[in-house]
């Protein structure tokens, strides 16, 4: 018995320590599971990719696109699509450049204008580009590199554009309907930080506890199955 009353304890207090979390658990995972996946992401508001066209001898050849950026070796290069024309997307140790692929001009860092204009085109919905704001440190609902421009897009969902100023390149999408995704997931996984950590201590703390709890309502499960089953036996009924 002494046992048992030692199984009870440890359930009760697992049960106190997980009893919130689990709460947390269900009501993250189930709030997640309301919203379309694609909604959260803004894949209903992205413009169509253009196909890339490059036309046989319109393409400069990577060494001009090279020099025009000023790398004297590339690490890699690769043909993008860049506001509708194709471009080299060039890099070279920590540096990374953006060439356009027909004229030769450096086309980054890009400024203001060609961040909006960016923007412009990948968005298809019903609000406007507004002006592109330079950030030099992430909000916490942005996890990528920095510097970043930032164009939000008025009337729709606070919706919100990151560009790459080195490379041209879309980097996040972000919109009312995905910080409210956010929070759900830092909920699911206990993470209140950056939302990334799914190994953090409060969650293996908590799944753990969740463990204990488990495994001791099976061990006085058992208990009292062995206690009936043993009354049973002694006072000639079946079980």
């Amino acid at each position: 018995m002494k046992f048992q009353r030692w199984v009870v304890r440890v359930h009760k207090w697992s049960a106190l320590v997980v009893g919130l979390q689990v709460l947390l658990w269900i009501g993250g995972g189930f709030g997640m599971a309301l919203m379309p996946i694609g909604e959260v992401r803004g894949e209903h508001r992205m413009a169509p990719a253009a196909p890339l066209a490059a036309e046989p001898g319109t393409v400069t050849d990577l060494a001009a696109a090279a020099r025009a950026a000023g790398f004297r070796t590339l690490d890699s290069a690769r043909l993008v699509s860049h506001l509708s024309s194709p471009a080299w997307l060039l890099q070279s140790g920590d540096r990374t450049a953006l060439v356009d692929a027909g004229t030769t001009r450096l086309l980054t860092p890009l400024d203001a204008a060609g961040a909006q204009a960016v923007a412009r085109g990948d968005y298809a919905g019903p609000g406007t580009a507004g002006t592109a704001e330079w950030l030099e440190e992430a909000p916490w609902y942005y996890a990528g590199p920095v510097p970043v421009w930032r164009v939000a897009i008025d009337g729709d969902d606070g919706r919100m554009i990151f560009i790459a100023p080195d490379t041209g390149q879309i980097v996040s999408r972000r919109s009312d309907s995905w910080r409210l995704f956010d929070v759900f997931w830092r909920l699911h996984i206990m993470d209140y930080r950056d939302g990334s950590n799914i190994n953090n201590p409060l969650l293996i703390s908590a799944a753990g506890f969740a463990l204990l709890f488990t495994l001791s309502g099976l061990t006085l499960l058992v208990l009292r199955l062995r206690r009936v089953l043993h009354a049973a036996r002694h006072s000639g009924a079946r079980p």
